[in-house]
């Protein structure tokens, strides 16, 4: 029945809309030959392809239809043939469907079949082995209680024998039984509260057990009455005896060797070192280790072939009789009898000496022990070469810093290879890895394993055993070590000639000293008592020594400073150079109450000179390179102290002040040299004061006292070089700089009146200065002695102090009206009022012109300081006013250039 058109219009059209994405991948996997399969089929387009025009259209439209006809037919012919194929592949899937599920049943059937059957099978098998099945159990009970049986028989036979041979003193025998009946106890422990017979022979063996032990420990105490009569057969007995009280426990074995120790082998101690003999005093301690000595060899003889190795009694002996000394000891420092620094020093290099032999002779750690302590040392070597190798990273290859640092890079790896050596051999030779090789687990080689693990017990580290109780003690050793320091010293620098050839002896002494009395202390203590030595007396005399070095130092007077009346003074330094240093002060009591001054010049302690003789010239120089020794090796017994010392000491130890102290002292010395150069150049600083710069009216060559200075740097600063360490003679000539340009500045305001020619002239004058001597300081008698650098930095500093000399010279030339702006374009970040007032006063100016150039600065200060931009013209005008000044200063340089040549030449 076919539906109206209204129900088909109602019918809603399900069409699937795709993307132009997907139809592209469509295209692309599955080509459409057909254009009525494009999704972009377009009608129009076809026809109008197919009849370009009116005549192909009627032309080809009929055969057209008649192809489209024929294809329509084909294509119904092939839809036809497709539909009766589907139609007979249905019925055939559904004959196949059935036939499979006809034969799953079938196979079904059979497997129920078979499992029923290996069921019947299992059932028929239990039946045949039911009566085997039960035969077994019994067999299997059977086999139980005979063995069981058998051991009780065992047990009972092996306790009354035990009590048989304890009473008959067989204790090889009773040794053996006491193994063999703890194995077997071992088989009824389930049984003991349950069976009455077997719990009477456990309480039968546990008496047995008691009697031996009390006749065992009998027979040692009883070892005496057998002296002179039987001894060998004594000796044996006991050695039996010793395998039967292995055989009863580690405890009893404890037991025994305690009451043998204090019973037998030092019973005599307490009397022979009874408090208020001789031989009791602290002093004879070493009596007490020599005594101990002989004890352990009259073991050896005595009961060396009684005692089994590995019971380890003479290390016990040895172990309760530094319980007893340190304990005798302690209640001695402790009632403090006034023991003497020396004294303590004596028994404590005694006590290690005692511990350290000990130490070899007892404890022999085990080889896991080593191999730990080897692989923690490996670590610490690794952890050392990353440092260096990384530290090498930032060194200049081929300097001096690069090759320690190979050095110590190379001392490691040779380390390593040491640590590496003693682990190989120690793996290679483990005792009871070759013993179980050989033994291959036979019953000899389990004997031998049994007879290695027997080995005595390394039980006790004997370092501090005794001397450890000195710790709380040690302030009389610090005590007498200061007294020892203090008279090394006096006799130091009493020694001590203070001349350059006798190559810093004061100082070396001093150190050698230091170095070894750290050893020594090392010796006794590793933590607070070298600690406490650091702290306490060597930075003590070493700030003493520090202050005997400053007291040295002449004191000279400088002349600058004395005749200096200008309110900057300060610029130039201090009157006299006495530098500070950090227990200096009480250097001069020191010195006092050592009676040695006598030995050093009196002008050292309170006469102010102007210059140095030649031998106080060579003190100095001798000071000031001890100084630097000790700065240098200061550092190098630091580094050595921490790690020497142990934690927490080793991180707390700082010997920077006692560092710094010495600095004070080399400052001083190069203060001296600075002073001594400035005095010899006064005369020409005097006559620079006394020319009459206000009544110039020319500009001529540099003066002659300018000459005159620097001939005297000419002649002066190569000799210094050669006295100095170059990183101190840089420092002398940075001081030097320092000094001299405060000087030459407070010349310049000594001067009464400078005129604009005065002004020029001194300009010429520094500038000459600056350029051919000043600058050229560091390099005078050895243009090779410092590199680019260092020249570079100098130049530097030389230039900043030299710009203040052209900004108050230029400032004198400018004009009136523009010497307020001139002084602060020339001193931007360095001008004040009081420094403009101060060269205004050099200039032949009436106090209502001084008033103005004073207005006319705090005016053009705030204006700059507002950014004011009606300030350019001003500035272009300052700037060429000092254009043409710098013009005419050139000019003036060039006409003296040859008259300089000349004199630098000679």
């Amino acid at each position: 029945m076919s539906k109206n058109p209204s129900q088909q219009q109602q019918q809603p059209e399900h069409t699937i809309q795709l993307s132009d994405k997907v139809d592209q991948v469509l295209e692309e996997v599955l080509p459409q030959r057909d254009p009525f399969d494009s999704s972009f089929f377009d009608p129009v387009h076809y026809i109008n392809l197919r009849f370009p025009n009116e005549q192909a259209l009627n032309e080809g439209l009929e055969s057209s239809i008649i192809k489209v006809k024929k294809k329509i037919q084909r294509v119904d012919e092939d839809i036809l043939v497709a539909v009766r194929k589907q139609s007979s592949s249905g019925v055939q899937a559904r004959r196949d469907l059935e036939e499979a599920r006809e034969t799953i049943q079938s196979l079904f059937k059979k497997i129920n079949e078979i499992k029923s059957k290996a069921e019947q099978s299992e059932q028929m098998v239990q039946n045949i082995t039911k009566d085997i099945k039960s035969l077994d159990y019994g067999k299997r009970n059977l086999t139980v209680t005979m063995t069981t049986l058998k051991r009780l028989h065992m047990l009972v036979s092996a306790v009354d024998k035990l009590t048989l041979y304890t009473q008959k003193k067989q204790y090889k025998q009773v040794a053996e039984l006491l193994e063999a009946v703890n194995e077997l106890l071992a088989n009824f422990e389930k049984y003991k509260s349950s069976i009455p017979k077997v719990q009477n022979l456990f309480m039968r063996f546990e008496s047995v057990k008691k009697s031996l032990r009390d006749q065992l420990f009998q027979d040692f105490k009883s070892l005496d009455a057998h002296k002179n009569s039987g001894r060998e057969n004594v000796q044996q007995l006991l050695s039996e005896a010793c395998l039967a009280v292995d055989a009863l426990g580690d405890s009893i074995r404890t037991e025994l060797i305690s009451q043998f120790v204090k019973n037998r082998a030092l019973h005599v101690y307490d009397m022979t070192f009874r408090e208020g003999k001789e031989e009791s005093k602290l002093e004879r301690i070493a009596d007490r280790y020599k005594w101990l000595m002989k004890v352990l060899k009259s073991y050896q003889e005595q009961f060396g072939d009684i005692f089994p190795s590995f019971w380890s009694v003479p290390q016990e002996i040895t172990v309760e009789f530094s319980l007893m000394t340190r304990q005798a000891i302690v209640q001695m420092l402790q009632r403090g009898n006034n023991v003497s620094g020396k004294t303590l020093y004596t028994v404590i290099l005694s006590t290690i000496k005692f511990e350290r032999d000990m130490q070899e002779r007892f404890y022999d750690p085990d080889e896991s022990e080593i191999l730990v302590d080897l692989q923690q040392q490996k670590r610490q070597l690794d952890q050392e070469e990353k440092l260096l190798k990384e530290a090498g990273q930032k060194l200049q290859e081929g300097s001096p810093e690069a090759n320690d640092n190979l050095k110590k890079q190379f001392k490691i790896m040779i380390k390593r290879r040491e640590l590496e050596k003693v682990e190989n051999d120690i793996t290679k030779t483990s005792t009871l890895d070759s013993l179980l090789k050989e033994g291959d687990g036979s019953a000899s080689g389990i004997k031998e394993v049994e007879k290695a693990k027997k080995k005595p017990k390394n039980k006790y580290n004997f370092i501090g055993f005794i001397s450890s109780c000195f710790e709380e003690h040690m302030s009389v050793y610090i005590e007498y070590e200061e007294e020892s320091m203090r008279e090394t010293l006096s006799n130091i620098i009493q020694k001590e000639t203070w001349d350059m050839n006798s190559e810093y002896s004061s100082s070396q002494d001093l150190f050698m000293y230091i170095v070894e009395s750290m050893k020594s202390c090392s010796a006794l203590s590793k933590k607070k008592t070298l600690y406490d030595l650091v702290e306490k007396v060597f930075k003590k005399y070493l700030a003493e020594y520090a202050g005997i070095l400053t007291n040295k130092l002449p004191k000279i007077q400088s002349i600058a400073s004395l005749n200096s009346n200008a309110p900057n003074n300060a610029a130039s330094g201090n009157s006299s150079v006495s530098s500070p240093v950090a227990g200096g002060s009480g250097a001069s009591s020191f010195i006092r109450s050592l009676g040695m001054s006598n030995i050093l010049p009196t002008e050292t302690f309170s006469d102010k000179k102007i210059k140095l003789t030649d031998r106080e010239e060579m003190v100095v120089f001798y000071i000031i390179n001890s100084a630097d020794y000790c700065q240098q090796n200061i550092e190098m017994v630091q580094d050595e102290l921490k790690e020497t010392l142990q934690e927490p000491y080793c991180d707390q130890v700082d010997l920077s002040e006692e560092q710094g102290q010495f600095y004070h002292v080399l400052k001083s010395g190069i203060e001296v040299l600075v002073h001594n150069l400035m005095n010899v150049m006064e005369k020409q600083f005097s006559e620079m004061i006394s020319v009459a710069w206000g009544s110039m009216d020319t500009v001529g060559d540099q003066s002659p006292f300018i000459s005159v200075i620097m001939q005297t740097l000419k002649d002066a600063i190569p000799f210094l070089a050669k006295a100095l360490p170059i990183t101190h003679f840089k420092f002398f000539c940075d001081n030097f700089v320092l000094s001299f340009m405060a000087n030459y500045i407070n010349n310049i305001y000594k001067c009464k009146k400078i005129s604009l020619m005065g002004a020029q002239q001194l300009l010429v004058n520094s500038r000459s200065l600056v350029k051919y001597s000043i600058r050229e300081l560091i390099n005078l008698g050895d243009n090779t002695r410092f590199d680019e650098d260092d020249l570079a930095s100098f130049a530097r500093k030389v230039d900043g102090k030299a710009q203040k000399i052209e900004c108050i010279l230029r400032t004198l030339s400018a004009p009136n009206d523009l010497i307020a702006e001139t002084y602060i374009s020339l001193a931007p970040n360095d001008h004040s009022l009081p420094e403009l007032t101060k060269i205004l006063e050099l200039k032949e100016l009436q106090k209502n012109e001084k008033q103005q150039i004073l207005e006319g600065y705090q005016k053009e200060l705030r204006k700059r300081q507002g950014g004011d931009a009606k300030d350019a013209p001003q500035a272009s005008a300052i700037g060429t006013a000092t254009k043409k000044m710098e013009q005419a200063t050139s000019a003036i340089m060039t006409s003296s250039k040859s008259f300089i040549k000349k004199f630098t030449k000679d």
